[in-house]
């Protein structure tokens, strides 16, 4: 699972004007999966924590389907 975090210089932090400070989760479709409230005092690593599990198992589900539906016998 990629993973991205700005540098210790807050490069992109910078670029994007990005203030206050937020978490966001983006899912494998590059869909908001998650969107924290304004930091620092918003943040809630627990909820951020939460939307990841839920997202993973909701992607491992999906592929789950996706390879049972492969293998499926098909019609002639």
């Amino acid at each position: 699972m990629p993973v991205l975090v700005d540098d210790m210089q807050d490069s992109v932090a910078k670029a994007y004007n990005a203030m206050p400070d937020r978490l966001f989760v983006v899912k494998s479709d590059g869909t908001i999966g998650y969107r924290g409230d304004r930091g620092p005092r918003g943040f809630d690593v627990d909820a951020m924590a939460r939307a990841l599990g839920e997202i993973v198992a909701s992607d491992k589900g999906a592929a789950g389907k996706k390879a049972s539906a492969s293998k499926a016998p098909k019609g002639d």
